[in-house]
């Protein structure tokens, strides 16, 4: 439960809708939470980081038992969402709908009568949701054009990090602070069909003997995020020579006939992912020892499923997306113009300096430190 902090400052009743207060790092001003038992969360997208915010759910869950929350989300993530057991309701947000589907969406939602409302994504369309919400209780980071869409925010300065532990940062206002490896884990596992058809990919490729599967993400829709093809040819080379590893490349939406041009120039056998659902992805990420990527939705997916990880960073910032366990290793050239969070670059120097042969020689070390053994499905049979 919340400790209501009685001999403390408080605010007795709902605040003015229009009302806002801004925690700062000296403060220990709390909710009065007692009778505030439904919350809704509000993360739209992209796939990774709808998947970061899922612990937001399960503290609140871990502090409240009895509570209710929802979480308003996008098409596209909606499938993680809807398999967290920490997340009661679940509200799909259509924009090619517009301002009407968006106005039904509100009706929706003020109908549950929820009594908290914590802006994980604190955009200009967040806010307008928070507001119109009419939910008493909005939190949010502090954004000087946006800060009337809500009743509390949270100083920038209170960010630390990692971004699961910047979303957590947020329950600050409802008098705990979830910090901690304990905190950080996503509760999310694929259901027993994505399972089911895993099993059958793998058993048709022959890839149930026992070989460390390195899972390889080669994509990325930003190019400045996207370490060059060729480096990654050379990096599935070189694990398999030193390791014997067996490349599986996954891919997403429009991203195929790339993959597959990447794997004709691979000196080893590599396997091509199948199309899949993402919690299909999971399930095969969870037969893997290892996973090899860009800085995108995949690589979180496979933190989500304790898969040690090996990430190539450009224009993204290690810290922040990096969990600081020391099971995800992160490259970067750590040039000064890095991190820039750009879409564009005329150059992409950060990614074409970091070469193969620079980082190998770490990344097997991580390899043989952390790698996830994987039984034979022999073995697997036996113990059934």
């Amino acid at each position: 439960m919340v400790d209501d902090h009685s001999a403390r400052e408080h605010q007795t009743d709902y605040p003015d809708r229009f009302a806002y207060r801004t925690i700062r790092k000296k403060d220990d001003y709390t909710i009065q939470s007692a009778d505030r038992g439904r919350f809704l969360i509000i993360q739209f997208r992209q796939i990774g980081d709808v998947l970061l915010t899922l612990p937001v759910a399960q503290a609140i869950k871990r502090e409240r038992p009895d509570s209710t929350v929802g979480f308003l989300v996008e098409k596209a993530a909606a499938p993680l969402v809807k398999h967290s057991p920490a997340v009661d309701m679940i509200y799909i947000r259509e924009p090619e709908r517009g301002l009407s589907g968006d106005l039904e969406l509100l009706r929706l939602i003020r109908r549950e009568r929820f009594q908290v409302l914590i802006d994980c994504i604190k955009t200009p369309s967040s806010g307008w949701f928070s507001l119109a919400s009419s939910i008493p209780v909005r939190i949010a980071f502090d954004h000087r054009l946006r800060r009337y869409f809500y009743t509390r925010t949270i100083e920038p300065k209170l960010m630390c990090g990692y971004a699961i532990d910047e979303k957590l940062v947020l329950l600050k206002a409802l008098g705990f602070s979830p910090y901690g490896s304990n905190y950080r884990r996503i509760d999310i596992s694929p259901d027993p069909l994505s399972r089911q058809h895993i099993d059958s990919f793998l058993k048709q490729h022959g890839l149930q003997d026992g070989r460390p599967l390195l899972a390889v993400d080669p994509t990325s829709k930003r190019v400045t995020r996207r370490w060059p093809a060729e480096y990654f040819v050379r990096m599935i080379d070189l694990f398999h020579e030193r390791r014997g590893t067996h490349a599986i490349l996954i891919w997403g939406p429009g991203e195929e006939e790339f993959v597959r041009g990447l794997s004709t120039q691979c000196s080893t056998p590599v396997t091509v992912f199948c199309r899949s659902t993402l919690l299909e992805l999971m399930a095969l990420l969870d037969h893997c020892s290892l996973f090899l990527g860009n800085d995108s939705a995949p690589r979180h997916i496979a933190v989500s499923q304790g898969l040690p990880t090996l990430t190539i960073h450009g224009a993204t910032g290690i810290g922040a997306w990096t969990p600081p366990e020391p099971e995800h290793l992160a490259f970067s050239a750590q040039l000064e113009c890095q991190p820039c969070n750009k879409r564009e670059c005329t150059t992409l120097e950060c990614l074409r300096m970091l070469k193969p042969e620079a980082i190998i020689d770490q990344a097997v070390l991580h390899f043989d430190r952390f790698v996830r053994s994987i039984p034979v499905e022999t073995e697997r049979n036996d113990l059934s």
